[in-house]
């Protein structure tokens, strides 16, 4: 059966323009003349407004369908993108550029720690002296990963005139409209620091973050 990533209109429809996203981004790409590579670009939402910005962009992704519509958005625009279909983990384009980017939590397509740090030393080789490596991913809460699978979940409370008082519980084993299967990798800091040490990255990790051992 087809996948979400097998149609780029339905894609575009569950995952539209996130405008801050953009903002985030191009502001680290560095602006015009800057050379930047978007691994997992998909059908190039972000590509697209990292382009119009003045950068130099390349766009990369797995699915070939999700190509054709990135280099169909960049057409239809005027816009000069090279698009390549490559897997990450071997991405190979004898080139260098100023800013890897891999945004909204695709780094997570990567599933075990031989895929991250093949991954991670690939990019690592196409970065410019003192380029940069951005991305971020969905971190859970601890209450989250720590919440039992048949512990209800108390949403709220409302009153009714002619039903009194109702609480309103979530069900986790009763799905009321949909569910997603998620596979979760949890990220520890120290683990994070040592790993991207030994790939010749200097990690960039805000104080804020949460970890196991801090939580």
């Amino acid at each position: 059966m087809p996948g979400l990533y097998d149609d780029a209109d339905l894609y575009d429809l569950v995952s539209p323009r996130d405008e801050s996203m953009e903002r985030f981004y191009v502001d680290i790409a560095g602006g015009p003349g800057r050379t930047v590579l978007e691994l997992a670009c998909g059908s190039g939402r972000l590509t697209i407004p990292l382009t119009e910005s003045g950068a130099q962009t390349t766009g990369a992704d797995l699915s070939e369908i999700m190509i054709e519509k990135a280099e169909s958005r960049a057409l239809t625009r005027g816009l000069d993108v090279h698009f390549v279909k490559l897997d990450m983990r071997d991405l190979e384009l004898n080139a260098l550029f100023d800013c890897v980017i891999v945004a909204a939590n695709s780094l997570l397509h990567l599933h075990t720690s031989e895929d991250f740090a093949r991954a991670f030393a690939a990019i690592r080789r196409h970065l410019a002296p003192g380029g940069l490596l951005a991305f971020d991913i969905f971190v859970p809460s601890a209450y989250m990963l720590s919440r039992h699978p048949d512990e209800r979940q108390h949403v709220g409370k409302f009153s009714h005139s002619l039903l009194g008082e109702i609480s309103v519980e979530d069900d986790p084993l009763q799905p009321h409209h949909a569910s997603k299967s998620c596979r979760l990798v949890l990220v520890h800091r120290h683990r994070t620091r040592v790993s991207s040490h030994k790939r010749g990255y200097a990690a960039d990790i805000p104080s804020g973050v949460t970890t196991p051992s801090s939580a």
